[in-house]
């Protein structure tokens, strides 16, 4: 990693939403947190990857969706990526 972790971070489980990672303090606009990889995914793949994951009970893997929303709350855009 490039630049490295630039502020405090937590990996916590959200009761209604699940896995999340978090911060213990505010971000100004703009500013760089963190540099995270993985490999970019469509739709059709990450649904098939977590059915795998699913039937396996493979708890140690994990699938990032990333979601835009718009303020009408449509999501504008969508990335899945393996972790």
């Amino acid at each position: 990693v490039q630049r490295g972790l630039q502020c405090n971070l937590i990996l916590q489980k959200e009761s209604e939403k699940g896995w999340g990672v978090f911060t213990t303090e505010d971000i100004a606009e703009g500013r760089f947190i963190c540099e995270y990889a993985g490999e970019l995914l469509t739709n059709s793949e990450a649904s098939r990857r977590q059915s795998l994951r699913d039937q396996a009970a493979c708890a140690a893997q994990y699938l990032l969706v990333v979601k835009e929303m718009l303020p009408s709350g449509v999501a504008s855009f969508r990335l899945n990526i393996d972790a």
